[in-house]
C-alpha cells in the first residue's frame, strides 16, 4: 500500500489534556488530499488521482498517553 497526502492550510488549534485518565494532545486542523495504491498478489487497486480529492476535515496531531504523559 502506497499513500501520498497533501495537507494545506491551518483552520484550528486544539490542545487536549486530561490528567485524570493520562492523555494529552495537540492538533491542527486544515485541509488535504490524497490518493493511494494498492498491491494484493495479482491486483492492484488505485484510486482517483490527488487532484480530484477533498477533504471535509483533515487532523494532524501529536498525542502522549500512558508512561509518555507528563503532567
Amino acid at each position: 500500500m502506497s499513500f501520498e497526502v497533501r495537507w494545506s492550510g491551518v483552520d484550528d488549534r486544539v490542545n487536549l489534556k486530561n490528567p485524570s485518565i493520562g492523555f494529552g494532545g495537540e492538533y491542527v486542523r486544515g485541509q488535504a488530499q490524497m490518493e493511494w495504491t494498492a498491491t494484493v498478489g495479482d491486483f492492484r487497486y488505485v484510486s482517483d488521482p490527488i487532484e480530484t480529492s477533498s477533504s471535509e476535515f483533515a487532523q494532524l496531531g501529536h498525542e502522549r498517553n500512558g508512561s509518555f504523559f507528563g503532567t
